[in-house]
């Protein structure tokens, strides 16, 4: 009789629960349209919270990592890899004693070398990684303040993307990756051939009056008209296969590069060094002080400066003089430098997981 009686009751309170679970939905939604009807008239905005929200393209983690893939490296017509990374605004172009790309002039840093500075931190403050691993320093030259790995052994035909995180990198991967991280991943399994080839040049129309008229005042002649110059040739020859029933590749990646230099002397507007006036109105051309300059020095100071005029000692910059008593260096120092690069290399991998996959071991 008891067990009689409990069954009823269980039986009694799952039914009462169903009806509850059917109808609740309907009651919900009708309490909440009631309360939505009143508050129509009052309502401001909609807030919406919660970690389901989508978030834009490169925002998709704590620290925001940037992603150009080779798609986009090839629509943007750069042969260099540094012209692209240099189009980022975490990447800075600062004199620190090492050149950062194959378009600074090199004059007073040793040039040669293209590195990635990130945050203007300094280049051996950012870490340079190719598919996840650092690589070395790129120079010998031990007059380099920052020395850095030179991404022009990178190849850029085997580039399939570029990462750049600028957040919280030290943490896991020390002090030399406090301004961030720059991870240049190549492709992985290329197969067949690829030849590629792209070629450019300036074409620079000289009509700066404002820079003229204070070259032509200054007794220069400067650039007019249209110039062509800076002509570059970008070529690679790419062959890759794949072995062992896809579990390895084998890639070897030729490489040509060759960039005529700019010299200032090309632009009107880099005619002639440019000072500005005391009174910071205006400017002047100007030029290196250390011509024709003949100076004695003395107990407690220096005489007069002296320029020589033929043979003899005239105050400095009182008349003409063959070389001038400022000298116009602008026409020997490159807008852009010239340079010329080769690489060649074999990239290969076997995965021995899949070897051992495909291999049946049997033990009689």
């Amino acid at each position: 009789m008891l067990s009689h009686k409990l069954s009823r009751s269980i039986k009694h309170v799952l039914w009462m629960g169903t009806v509850a679970a059917i109808t609740s939905p309907y009651c919900s939604t009708a309490l909440a349209a009631d309360a939505a009807e009143k508050d129509k008239d009052t309502m401001d905005e909609v807030v919406v919270t919660g970690s389901l929200i989508r978030l834009p393209k490169n925002m998709t983690s704590t620290s925001p990592v940037q992603v150009v893939d080779s798609e986009e490296i090839k629509l943007s017509g750069k042969n260099d890899i540094t012209d692209l990374l240099n189009q980022m605004p975490q990447v800075f172009s600062n004199d620190i004693g090492q050149d950062l790309g194959n378009r600074t002039p090199g004059l007073s840093t040793p040039g040669g070398v293209s590195t990635a500075d990130l945050r203007g931190l300094g280049p051996n403050r950012t870490l340079v990684l190719v598919n996840g691993r650092r690589i070395g320093v790129g120079s010998p030259n031990t007059a380099i303040q920052s020395p850095a790995p030179d991404l022009d052994q990178i190849p850029s035909a085997l580039i399939d993307r570029v990462e750049v995180s600028t957040g919280g990198a030290s943490a896991t991967y020390g002090s030399d990756a406090i301004a961030g991280v720059v991870n240049f991943v190549l492709k992985k399994n290329f197969q067949g051939l690829q030849i590629d080839y792209v070629t450019g040049a300036n074409w620079h129309q000289n009509h700066n009056t404002y820079m003229q008229n204070l070259a032509l005042e200054a007794g220069i002649t400067p650039k007019t008209g249209t110039v062509h110059d800076g002509k570059n040739i970008n070529a690679a020859i790419t062959m890759g296969t794949n072995f062992a029933d896809d579990a390895g590749n084998v890639t070897a990646y030729l490489g040509y590069l060759k960039n005529e230099a700019v010299p200032s002397g090309n632009r009107d507007f880099g005619s002639c060094q440019l000072n500005v006036d005391d009174d910071l109105t205006g400017g002047f051309c100007g030029g290196s002080s250390n011509s024709n300059w003949f100076q004695l020095s003395k107990f407690g100071g220096t005489t007069n400066a002296y320029s020589v005029s033929g043979t003899n000692f005239v105050a400095r910059g009182s008349v003409a003089t063959t070389p001038p008593a400022v000298f116009n260096s602008q026409p020997y120092i490159d807008m852009s430098r010239d340079d010329v690069r080769y690489t060649a290399g074999i990239t290969a991998h076997l995965d021995a997981n899949k070897i051992l996959s495909l291999t049946s071991i049997s033990i009689l």
